[in-house]
């Protein structure tokens, strides 16, 4: 309820998507166990936010989110924190999906800059 009357601040701030972050002690384990979010659901939705749920596992259910991050099985696919030590754009997403990334405070500019050029699609070059 606090978090909720904090949400409300930021209506009419430019806000557009409300995430929510679990880990694997905290997460939802089904649909069900996302309405304990509703105050704050009912906030967003009022301000017209998209609501995604960023999480280690995806909780059995449809959850009526607009969105979900995770290792796999998502619209948004959490590329964790391999991606800062591994190479290639990491795995491939649906149509209409995307990456997620956190960058670590402690990763080079540059490696940071190498790894988003990465992510970008390559471009193919016109026939002649």
């Amino acid at each position: 309820m606090h978090i909720a009357d904090f949400l409300r601040s930021f209506a009419g701030s430019g806000v557009d998507v409300l995430l929510l972050t679990d880990d694997m002690e905290t997460r939802p384990s089904d649909a069900n166990a996302v309405a304990l979010y509703q105050s704050v659901l009912n906030v967003a939705r009022h301000d017209r936010w998209d609501i995604g749920l960023k999480t280690p596992e995806v909780p059995t259910g449809n959850p009526g989110l607009d969105f979900m991050i995770a290792p796999e099985r998502t619209v948004g696919v959490d590329l964790g924190s391999a991606f800062w030590v591994t190479e290639g754009s990491g795995p491939a997403i649906a149509p209409g999906g995307f990456r997620y990334i956190q960058v670590p405070e402690d990763v080079a500019p540059e490696r940071v800059l190498a790894r988003l050029n990465a992510l970008r699609p390559k471009m193919k070059a016109p026939d002649m």
